[in-house]
């Protein structure tokens, strides 16, 4: 013979666990990061900026170079190298927000002014405004195109993508396997444009490759 519950029975019984779902339900929804994505920084969220001037100076760089008069202001990110100087490079690094970065394509800007910087035959030496991403082992750089010689305060402007799984990402500027003199000024480091959605992977095996 089968029992019958009412349904005032079955009610009273389930009344007592309410109020804890209820709050494990509500707490799930506002805890940070839960089911939730970072909200998207806009097209020209600034990551850096600095124009060298204040009390502080190039604080936060290594290995910096020294302070000198900069692109109508006091101050800027002097180097020089001579032939004496010794090994191949003369670079200041900052560390960049690695965290908040990942993902986008940045923007960088900055006002640059060189004296007698010398011919190189590395591709890859000269005036370096350039960022350094590191993946694991593996080291990728992206930089700007300033040419050599002498020349008066001009705009360096590149862009870089800051990989996802980028550990460090970091901004050096300076000389590199050349002679001659270079100064930095109102450096800015902002968004381009968002972090990318990967596709939805497709139903099915996955395809291997022949």
């Amino acid at each position: 013979m089968k029992t019958r519950m009412s349904a005032g029975t079955n009610s009273r019984r389930l009344a007592p666990w309410l109020p804890l779902v209820l709050a494990l339900w509500h707490g799930a929804l506002e805890r940070p990061g839960s089911c939730q994505d970072s909200p998207t920084l806009p097209r020209g969220h600034v990551f850096f900026e600095t124009d060298f001037e204040g009390a502080g100076g190039p604080r936060g760089w290594t290995r910096a170079g020294k302070l000198d008069i900069g692109c109508q202001s006091a101050r800027a990110l002097y180097f020089e190298r001579d032939a004496d100087a010794t090994g191949t490079t003369t670079l200041a690094e900052i560390t960049l927000p690695v965290e908040q970065m990942r993902g986008y394509d940045v923007y960088l800007a900055a006002m640059i002014k060189a004296a007698n910087v010398s011919e190189t035959p590395a591709q890859f030496h000269g005036i370096k405004f350039m960022t350094l991403a590191v993946q694991g082992t593996d080291k990728s750089y992206a930089d700007a195109p300033l040419g050599l010689g002498t020349f008066d305060w001009k705009p360096g402007v590149f862009h870089a993508q800051v990989p996802h799984d980028v550990t460090a990402f970091s901004l050096l500027v300076g000389l590199q396997g050349v002679r001659g003199k270079a100064w930095f000024d109102n450096i800015k480091v902002t968004v381009r444009k968002p972090p990318r959605t990967a596709p939805p992977r497709a139903a099915g095996p996955v395809h291997k490759g022949h």
